[in-house]
Protein backbone atom coordinates (compact mmCIF):
# COMPACT_ATOMS: atom_id res chain seq x y z
CA UNK A 1 0.00 0.00 0.00
CA UNK A 2 2.67 2.43 0.39
CA UNK A 3 3.18 2.54 -3.76
CA UNK A 4 0.44 3.90 -3.99
CA UNK A 5 0.26 6.13 -0.78
CA UNK A 6 3.78 7.34 -2.65
CA UNK A 7 2.20 7.59 -6.32
CA UNK A 8 -1.07 9.49 -5.01
CA UNK A 9 -4.37 7.70 -5.34
CA UNK A 10 -4.56 4.31 -3.77
CA UNK A 11 -6.10 1.64 -5.71
CA UNK A 12 -9.54 0.52 -4.88
CA UNK A 13 -9.36 -2.85 -7.15
CA UNK A 14 -7.85 -3.77 -10.60
CA UNK A 15 -9.81 -3.91 -13.67
CA UNK A 16 -9.29 -5.78 -17.47
CA UNK A 17 -10.04 -3.45 -20.56
CA UNK A 18 -12.62 -5.40 -23.03
CA UNK A 19 -13.14 -2.71 -25.01
CA UNK A 20 -10.61 -3.70 -28.66
CA UNK A 21 -8.70 -0.37 -27.71
CA UNK A 22 -9.82 2.09 -24.75
CA UNK A 23 -8.72 5.60 -24.80
CA UNK A 24 -7.73 6.89 -21.09
CA UNK A 25 -9.34 10.34 -21.16
CA UNK A 26 -7.98 13.69 -18.32
CA UNK A 27 -11.50 13.84 -16.97
CA UNK A 28 -15.14 12.37 -17.86
CA UNK A 29 -15.66 15.36 -20.38
CA UNK A 30 -16.72 15.21 -24.04
CA UNK A 31 -13.73 17.60 -24.89
CA UNK A 32 -11.36 15.74 -22.22
CA UNK A 33 -7.33 14.84 -23.62
CA UNK A 34 -6.31 11.68 -24.78
CA UNK A 35 -3.65 10.57 -22.39
CA UNK A 36 -2.66 6.92 -23.47
CA UNK A 37 -4.44 4.72 -25.33
CA UNK A 38 -4.89 0.64 -24.32
CA UNK A 39 -6.16 -2.02 -25.42
CA UNK A 40 -8.01 -5.69 -24.47
CA UNK A 41 -6.17 -7.64 -22.26
CA UNK A 42 -4.70 -5.20 -20.39
CA UNK A 43 -5.07 -4.77 -16.92
CA UNK A 44 -5.56 -1.04 -15.04
CA UNK A 45 -5.70 -0.23 -11.74
CA UNK A 46 -8.84 0.91 -10.24
CA UNK A 47 -8.69 4.00 -8.31
CA UNK A 48 -12.01 6.00 -7.56
CA UNK A 49 -15.77 5.23 -9.53
CA UNK A 50 -17.67 8.18 -10.52
CA UNK A 51 -21.31 8.60 -11.95
CA UNK A 52 -22.09 11.42 -14.45
CA UNK A 53 -25.45 12.67 -15.06
CA UNK A 54 -26.80 13.01 -19.00
CA UNK A 55 -29.83 14.80 -19.76
CA UNK A 56 -30.71 10.98 -21.06
CA UNK A 57 -28.66 8.81 -19.27
CA UNK A 58 -26.04 8.08 -16.03
CA UNK A 59 -22.40 6.60 -17.55
CA UNK A 60 -20.25 5.04 -15.08
CA UNK A 61 -16.45 6.10 -15.32
CA UNK A 62 -13.44 4.75 -13.39
CA UNK A 63 -10.59 6.65 -12.63
CA UNK A 64 -7.34 4.36 -13.46
CA UNK A 65 -3.75 4.00 -13.50
CA UNK A 66 -1.73 2.03 -16.30
CA UNK A 67 0.47 -0.42 -14.67
CA UNK A 68 3.51 0.80 -16.86
CA UNK A 69 6.07 2.67 -15.37
CA UNK A 70 5.12 6.24 -15.63
CA UNK A 71 1.65 4.71 -14.47
CA UNK A 72 -0.50 7.15 -16.11
CA UNK A 73 -3.83 8.44 -14.44
CA UNK A 74 -6.95 9.22 -16.35
CA UNK A 75 -10.65 8.36 -16.45
CA UNK A 76 -12.18 5.66 -18.54
CA UNK A 77 -16.07 4.77 -19.12
CA UNK A 78 -16.60 1.61 -16.95
CA UNK A 79 -18.95 -0.34 -19.72
CA UNK A 80 -15.20 -0.91 -21.04
CA UNK A 81 -13.57 -2.60 -18.34
CA UNK A 82 -14.45 -5.32 -16.24
CA UNK A 83 -13.17 -5.56 -12.62
CA UNK A 84 -10.96 -8.41 -11.48
CA UNK A 85 -13.69 -9.44 -9.09
CA UNK A 86 -16.57 -10.24 -11.78
CA UNK A 87 -13.55 -11.95 -13.64
CA UNK A 88 -12.80 -14.18 -11.47
CA UNK A 89 -16.89 -14.85 -10.51
CA UNK A 90 -16.94 -15.48 -13.77
CA UNK A 91 -15.18 -18.13 -14.45
CA UNK A 92 -16.22 -19.86 -11.34
CA UNK A 93 -19.69 -20.17 -13.01
CA UNK A 94 -18.40 -20.94 -16.16
CA UNK A 95 -16.26 -24.26 -14.48
CA UNK A 96 -19.64 -25.23 -12.43
CA UNK A 97 -21.39 -24.70 -15.90
CA UNK A 98 -20.01 -26.72 -18.00
CA UNK A 99 -21.15 -30.13 -16.34
CA UNK A 100 -24.65 -29.02 -16.96
CA UNK A 101 -26.60 -29.91 -19.74
CA UNK A 102 -28.35 -26.95 -22.07
CA UNK A 103 -32.10 -26.63 -21.38
CA UNK A 104 -32.47 -24.69 -24.57
CA UNK A 105 -30.33 -22.64 -27.43
CA UNK A 106 -31.70 -18.76 -28.55
CA UNK A 107 -30.23 -15.88 -29.93
CA UNK A 108 -30.29 -12.21 -28.24
CA UNK A 109 -32.94 -9.82 -30.03
CA UNK A 110 -31.17 -6.97 -28.24
CA UNK A 111 -27.81 -5.90 -27.17
CA UNK A 112 -28.04 -7.73 -23.06
CA UNK A 113 -26.34 -7.15 -20.29
CA UNK A 114 -24.45 -10.36 -19.24
CA UNK A 115 -24.64 -10.23 -15.75
CA UNK A 116 -22.36 -12.42 -12.83
CA UNK A 117 -25.20 -12.59 -10.62
CA UNK A 118 -29.11 -11.72 -10.77
CA UNK A 119 -29.03 -7.39 -10.54
CA UNK A 120 -25.26 -7.67 -9.90
CA UNK A 121 -21.92 -6.60 -11.52
CA UNK A 122 -22.26 -6.72 -15.42
CA UNK A 123 -19.68 -8.59 -16.76
CA UNK A 124 -19.67 -7.88 -20.53
CA UNK A 125 -22.45 -6.57 -23.39
CA UNK A 126 -23.67 -9.16 -25.65
CA UNK A 127 -24.20 -7.85 -29.07
CA UNK A 128 -27.89 -8.44 -30.52
CA UNK A 129 -28.00 -12.13 -32.87
CA UNK A 130 -25.78 -13.69 -30.20
CA UNK A 131 -26.65 -17.47 -29.35
CA UNK A 132 -26.82 -18.57 -26.08
CA UNK A 133 -27.30 -21.54 -24.20
CA UNK A 134 -29.76 -21.50 -21.50
CA UNK A 135 -28.45 -23.85 -18.88
CA UNK A 136 -30.56 -22.73 -15.89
Amino acid sequence: MACGILSGDPKIGEGIVIAPKLKIRSTTAQVALDLAEVKRGDKLEILDHAEVKTPTQVDEWYKVRTKAADGIVGWVQARDMVNQAVVDKTEDLFQKSKALPAQGRGRLKVRTKLRVDPGGDVATFLSRNTQVEIVG
